[in-house]
């Protein structure tokens, strides 16, 4: 005979599973759901990305400092950031960057949403920067990284691919520059490519990104001391 204290572990181990699974699903490289790139193209590079912009008072200054060392970057932006801030977007694309998407609202609760809500996030972006650019992204950066499987219909519709990370500071935390430093290079290797956020998006509006624009030249150095170069992502 099952006692409670038996059920109860039972359930337990069921709920602990079922959260691992959903885990499992969600990770932001996990192919479970749909195929991610996690890695760059060439031996020795390293691919710089950024998410959540434009935000003018924190991508121009990363902007620069890109310039400064001859880098080029991943930009994956929010449509309503970039209806805000057009003249920067194409700033962004005359300097040789990559702009891909990142929805056009970076919704918290869009995880819930349908595969119409999906494609209209995709599409809206993605007509936007065609608009700007004249081409049609072919990059797409999930929100937190959370893949799900409307989602991924929508992305598989618009002839997408999803990109991860592999190195990652959470610099959206308010942690400082040394902090974001030391998270981003502490297991840098070839190939990795790497998450730093340049924007903010509508749940963090009133935060700030100026600890990532001050770790950002000493963590081009450090790739620069290893003889990494930099790829955009942009022939994938």
């Amino acid at each position: 005979m099952i006692g409670w204290m038996d059920t109860l572990a039972i359930g337990a181990v069921g709920y602990a599973g079922v959260l691992g699974s959903t885990a499992s699903l969600l990770y932001h490289n996990s192919p479970i759901i749909a195929p991610v790139i996690t890695r760059c193209a060439g031996a020795n590079s390293v691919a710089l990305t950024f998410d959540d912009g434009p935000t003018p008072q924190f991508t121009i200054p990363v902007l620069k400092c890109l310039e400064s060392v001859g880098a080029k970057a991943t930009f994956f932006c929010i449509g309503e950031n970039m209806a805000a801030h057009r003249s920067l977007v194409k700033d962004m694309l005359a300097a040789g960057h990559c702009i891909a998407n990142h929805t056009w609202h970076h919704d918290h609760a869009g995880i819930l949403g349908s595969k119409h809500y999906w494609l209209s996030e995709l599409q809206r972006t993605s007509y936007l920067i065609e608009d700007i650019s004249g081409a049609c992204p072919r990059l797409f950066r999930a929100p937190m990284g959370f893949k799900i499987w409307n989602q991924a219909a929508a992305v598989k519709k618009m002839g997408m691919k999803y990109v991860g990370w592999r190195a990652w500071a959470w610099d959206t935390t308010g942690i400082n520059a040394e902090r974001i430093f030391r998270r981003i290079t502490r297991r840098l290797s070839p190939g990795d490519i790497i998450l730093l956020h340049d924007g903010l998006e509508y749940a963090r509006r009133h935060e700030t990104q100026t600890a990532t624009v001050a770790a950002l030249p000493h963590i081009l150095e450090y790739i620069r001391q290893h003889g990494w170069y930099m790829n955009s992502l942009a022939m994938l």
